[in-house]
């Protein structure tokens, strides 16, 4: 069973909000494991 990403999407909230050049970035979660949230660009 793959774990569920319960941080992604305030995570990129985040970030959009706090930095412009993040906001043309398309991220989504790949995997969770151990408390550790991997990202990649998509």
């Amino acid at each position: 069973m793959m774990p569920r990403c319960y941080q992604c999407h305030s995570f990129i909230s985040t970030i959009k909000s706090r930095s412009a050049r993040f906001q043309t970035f398309n991220v989504r979660c790949v995997k969770v494991f151990s408390h550790q949230v991997i990202y990649t660009a998509v």
